[in-house]
């Protein structure tokens, strides 16, 4: 069991770093997929709430730019 926990932690933490780093390089539609992936893949994971958030800032400055 405390292998399966060690192994969800590190697949969530792979898909959040992916997420990241396509939201730091301001490929926004990547950083969705691959945080979208990260909630799919891992929900329950602390990092599924982090990337929840990150999902909704990111749709919400989509809405912003569409309606100027």
């Amino acid at each position: 069991k405390a292998y399966m926990v060690e192994l969800t932690s590190k697949l969530a933490q792979m898909y959040y770093d992916r997420a990241r780093f396509y939201d730091r390089s301001g490929h926004a539609e990547a950083a969705l997929i691959a945080y979208r992936d990260l909630v799919k893949k891992v929900p329950a994971h602390e990092l599924s709430s982090q990337a929840r958030a990150r999902i909704e800032e990111i749709e919400n400055e989509r809405e912003q730019v569409q309606h100027e």
